[in-house]
C-alpha cells in the first residue's frame, strides 16, 4: 500500500514489456493490494487485466461488514477506501454481487517471461499466476504455490459476547478448475526446481543461449 514501492513495481512491468527473455521472481510473494496487481498487468498486457478477478466471482455486501472494512481502511489512512466504505455501510444495502466473465483467450507474445515461484506465494501473488497463465511463452518455475485464492483477505472481528476474534471472508472468485489449480495445494510449475530456481533459470537461458 506504499505509493512509492508500488510506483516502481509498475515501473518493471514497462521495462520487461517488449524484452525478448523476462524473469519475474514471485518466490516468498505472500499478495498485497490487489489494484496495484492490476495497473502492473494493464501495463504489461492490458489483454490479462480482467482475469485479475477470475472467471466466476460472487461478493456478499452488507452494511456490517462496510463499517468494518471502514475500520480496517482508516486505521491504514486509505482515505479514499475508507470513505468508500463508510458511504456503503450509510446508505448501502445486504445483497449479492455476482459476475461470469466467461472464457478468456489466450494473449499472444513472441517474448519469454520466466516466472519463479514457490509455496510461500500466496493470494495476490498467485492471482498474479493466475492473470498470465492466459498468455503465450509463460514458463513457470519452481514449486507449487500455497494454494489460496477462493477467497478473499478477509475482515477482522470482536464477537460481542465472547469477545472471541475472528475473520471471515465476504468474497469467491474461481479461476481455474482443480486440474490447474486447488485450494491448500496452488499451481504447479512448468520446470519444478526444488533448489534455487533463479540460478537454475539463468543457467537455462544461458544453455540455450535465449537472448
Amino acid at each position: 500500500m506504499d505509493d512509492k514501492i508500488s510506483s516502481q513495481f509498475n515501473e518493471t512491468a514497462s521495462a520487461i514489456e517488449n524484452s525478448k527473455i523476462s524473469i519475474l521472481d514471485l518466490r516468498g510473494n505472500s499478495g498485497g493490494y490487489r489494484e496495484n496487481l492490476t495497473a502492473w498487468i494493464n501495463l504489461y498486457d492490458p489483454a490479462l487485466k480482467e482475469y485479475v478477478y477470475g472467471h466466476h466471482s460472487a461478493i456478499r455486501y452488507t452494511r456490517a461488514s462496510n463499517y468494518l472494512s471502514f475500520q480496517y481502511f482508516k486505521a491504514d489512512s486509505l482515505d479514499e477506501d475508507a470513505k468508500k466504505s463508510l458511504d456503503s455501510f450509510k446508505y448501502g444495502k445486504n445483497e449479492w454481487e455476482t459476475a461470469n466473465s466467461g472464457n478468456f483467450e489466450i494473449s499472444d507474445s513472441e517474448n519469454i517471461l520466466f516466472v519463479l515461484m514457490d509455496n510461500q506465494t500466496f493470494s495476490a501473488g498467485e492471482i498474479f499466476i493466475a492473470a498470465l497463465r492466459n498468455k503465450k511463452n509463460v514458463v513457470f518455475v519452481g514449486t507449487n504455490t500455497f494454494g489460496g485464492i477462493l477467497g478473499d483477505n478477509g475482515i477482522k472481528a470482536v464477537l460481542p459476547n465472547s469477545k472471541t476474534h475472528v475473520k471471515f471472508g465476504i468474497a469467491m472468485r474461481f479461476y481455474y478448475d482443480e486440474t490447474v489449480f486447488s485450494e491448500g495445494t496452488g499451481f504447479v510449475p512448468d520446470i519444478w526446481v526444488t533448489s534455487d530456481a533463479l540460478e537454475q533459470t539463468l543457467n537455462l537461458i544461458k544453455y540455450y543461449n535465449l537472448k
